[in-house]
This record gives structure tokens, C-alpha cells and sequence, in this order.
């Protein structure tokens, strides 16, 4: 089921799902596994989740993320876990967010904790596409990529993968989940507002 099936006799409409959250949350990154959305953002620690069914409600209590940060991007591979990719920021021990792939398992209610290659941040654009995910560009230090790499799910190992022409942060991105993706727009610089581009990169896999 579903928030407007559980919710409203009316489709092709918008509902504000109550209860909302349970406290306010900036730079907000979700995943929907096994029909219960999960949430994290900036401002509290906790990962909350809401399964999508009627009178259901939130939780606050599930195991928090090693390395809170902000500006995460999350992936749902599949197979009853979520990663968040790398992130800004520091934790309540000044640990950095950024150049971790962190792995939740609903199941276990645990985190693993993945160190990604050297020279990956916070807002990059990253897909899963047959149990691999591939991530690119992104703030480091400040500054903005152009790196791309790869995580292998089954070999557990990362792979080297040509650069994007153009290194953007805060891009959309999509893929067909068969032989290709896309990083659409994007800025450049710092974590700061500022002009986007119109860039439509795309990457075939090999």
C-alpha cells in the first residue's frame, strides 16, 4: 500500500502525510526499502522510518549513522539494505562525513562503515546499476570534481572509472538500471548558492 491508497479515496492528488516528522531536518536524504521509508538529514543524528501503511507511525530509535554529516546521497541497491554515499560535514566527535560509504541493514539494524578512494565528498551524483555503484563529482575541501569510481556489491572492491568532462556538485542524476547514467545540471565551486549549467553528461558502462 501506499501513503495515498492508506490515507485518501482520491488519486492523481497531493496529501500531507501526518504525523509529520518528529523534528525538523535540513539537507534531508531518504530510501524506500521493503515499503518503509527511511529518513536522515542535518540538525539530529537519528534515522527515523515510517512503514507505508495505514495508522503507522514514525521511529526515532533505530541505529544512528557512524558519521552523521549532511548533503548525502543515498542508493537502494536491491536487496533489503540502502547506502548513504559520502557527505559533508562533522559528526558530534569531528569525524569527517565525507569519503564514507556507509551501508544500513534494516534486518540487523546496523551500519557498515566502507572508506571510499581518495577525493570524494559531499552532494555527488551516484546510481546503483547491476550491484555496482557508481559515483561522481561532488565538494571536497571546498572545491568541486570532475572523479568518478565504482563499488562492486558483490567483490566488495571499488573501481577507477574515467573523470565526467565537467565536475558538478548538487546534479540530478538517473539511470535506465541497464547499461548507462545520467548527470544532469549540476554548479560548480563550494557549498554556496550559485549559477547551475546545463550540462547533460552521460556515461555508457562497459
Amino acid at each position: 500500500s501506499s501513503p495515498s491508497a492508506a490515507q485518501t479515496t482520491s488519486l492523481n492528488t497531493w496529501i500531507t502525510w501526518s504525523p509529520a516528522l518528529p523534528f525538523s531536518l535540513g539537507e534531508v536524504v531518504s530510501a524506500l526499502v521493503d515499503n518503509k521509508l527511511y529518513v536522515m538529514g542535518q540538525g539530529n543524528g537519528a534515522t527515523c522510518m515510517r512503514p507505508l501503511t495505514a495508522g503507522s507511525v514514525w521511529t526515532c530509535t533505530l541505529a544512528k549513522r557512524p558519521f552523521e554529516g549532511n548533503h548525502h546521497t543515498a542508493v537502494v541497491p536491491g536487496d533489503g539494505t540502502f547506502w548513504i554515499v559520502a557527505g559533508l560535514g562533522f559528526n558530534q566527535t569531528s569525524t569527517l562525513a565525507n569519503g564514507k560509504m556507509q551501508m544500513y541493514s534494516p534486518a540487523t539494524n546496523t551500519w557498515t562503515v566502507v572508506n571510499m578512494p581518495t577525493g570524494f565528498g559531499g552532494s555527488l551524483s551516484a546510481v546503483v546499476v547491476n550491484q555496482r555503484i557508481y559515483f561522481c563529482g561532488g565538494i571536497l575541501n571546498g572545491a568541486t570534481t570532475n572523479m568518478c569510481a565504482s563499488y562492486s556489491l558483490t567483490s566488495k572492491t571499488f573501481s577507477a572509472m574515467p573523470s565526467m568532462p565537467f565536475g558538478v556538485n548538487h546534479a540530478a542524476f538517473a539511470t535506465d538500471g541497464v547499461d548507462c547514467f545520467f548527470v544532469v545540471g549540476g554548479r560548480t565551486g563550494g557549498n554556496v548558492p550559485s549559477q547551475g549549467f546545463d550540462y547533460l553528461q552521460v556515461y555508457t558502462i562497459s
